[in-house]
């Protein structure tokens, strides 16, 4: 009978330090606002989709870009002191997992917002 009780402390144990919550430590929220818009769509129903899809992307994007920064790619062309050409780009890859969608709002002019947050915490971690 000791044994299992045993056996059944360390598994509590194991349980709790692989989720984190041995560590008391209060989650770090870091929030974004998706924005998008449909394209040419026949229905207000797949307009609504499109838009909150596109607005989905646009948060996950910036989780990204906060987790893990972005590469970015610039070249620039001067003729007699003046900018003749000027190219930007910027790239970001990466998995974005324990994002929580916080609020979806439907405006009047077609576009969706989505507020998403994640727990800062959990992804210095996943880093490490």
């Amino acid at each position: 009978m000791r044994k299992i009780h045993v056996l059944a402390l360390f598994l509590m144990g194991a349980v709790i330090a692989l989720s984190g919550c041995s560590k008391n430590v209060p989650p770090d929220w870091y929030h974004v606002t998706g924005s998008g818009m449909a394209g040419d769509v026949q229905t207000l129903g797949q307009a609504r989709l499109m838009a909150k899809r596109a607005a989905e992307a646009d948060a996950n994007r910036q989780l990204l870009e906060a987790a893990k920064g972005v590469h970015i790619t610039s070249n620039t062309t001067v003729e007699d002191f003046m900018t003749k050409n000027d190219y930007i780009r910027s790239r970001v890859e990466g998995v974005i997992r324990g994002a929580q969608v916080i609020d979806t709002r439907y405006n009047s002019d077609g576009t969706c917002e989505v507020d998403k947050r994640i727990d800062m915490n959990q992804v210095r971690n996943l880093v490490r």
